[in-house]
């Protein structure tokens, strides 16, 4: 008897029960909600103060605009149905024309991942305006020469029903002649200076390297209104989708590009 006895008081250290008429021990108490000082064990929501981090609430940091499914942190678009954006999108050459193809607006839906195929931009569009100091103010007519024009358009377009992602970036080089006509005696150094562009000397003026990179990279709701995209921040474009292509103009009174961009899906 004092063997059983002593067995019952060693198992009894880690709460094994000894006989059939001891009764089991009362469940720990648990918070429903109203009492914060215990532990929350149940699996729904907590509905008292405090953040519940129990099962049947998630406590992880949602910082995407899609449904949080997760206990950690959700970092998606909630677009399932965009595939995802390629790397970089595409790279294409940006003419430089006055002979860029005709453009006519319609009413698209725009819906889907959009990459580059060609760009074209009106020849004076590349021009700063800085330069127009070598024009005559009646008649136009320019005194400097652009002796070389290259650029590229990269990036790509993502639209869902609601909100655009643009990854864009546009750059542009120019070689520009100012004669000594329009610069009228002033120091090709000192161009260089005010302008910030390389204005080395050269017979019978300056010659200019312009180089320009606009860069886009951010996302914004937007509506349409007929054919017309108006994005939140105030930028707006003209569009045309056939098929899966797509052509669209910037309208933006600010940004001064005429360019002509062409996309596929």
């Amino acid at each position: 008897m004092r063997y059983a006895i002593s067995l019952c008081f060693a198992l009894s250290l880690f709460t094994v029960g000894c006989g059939d008429d001891d009764p089991p021990p009362p469940p720990p108490p648990t918070d429903t909600g109203g009492d914060t000082s215990l532990p929350d064990t149940g699996p729904g929501p907590d509905t008292g103060p405090g953040m519940d981090t129990g099962m049947g609430m998630d406590s992880g940091m949602d910082t995407g605009s899609g449904m949080d499914t997760g206990p950690g942190m959700d970092t998606g678009t909630g677009d399932t149905d965009l595939p995802d954006p390629p790397d970089g999108g595409t790279t294409v050459a940006l003419e430089f024309s006055d002979a860029c193809d005709a453009f006519a607006s319609c009413e698209s839906d725009i819906v889907g991942t959009w990459t580059y195929t060609s760009a074209c931009a009106p020849l004076a569009v590349s021009v700063p305006s800085m330069f127009d100091v070598c024009a005559d103010p009646e008649t136009g007519e320019v005194a400097y020469e652009v002796r070389t024009r290259s650029g590229s358009v990269s990036g790509f377009v993502m639209a869902s029903a609601t909100e655009i992602t643009r990854m864009v970036s546009v750059e542009t080089q120019l070689e520009i002649f100012i004669p000594d006509s329009c610069i009228m005696g002033v120091e090709c150094s000192f161009i260089e200076t005010m302008s910030g562009y390389s204005c080395p000397a050269v017979a019978g003026g300056c010659l200019c390297t312009v180089e320009q990179t606009d860069v886009v990279n951010e996302s914004e709701a937007y509506t349409i209104s007929g054919t017309t995209v108006m994005m939140a921040g105030g930028d707006t474009f003209e569009v045309c989708v056939d098929g899966d292509n797509l052509t669209y103009v910037n309208t933006t009174l600010s940004a001064g590009d005429t360019a002509i961009y062409n996309m596929t899906r």
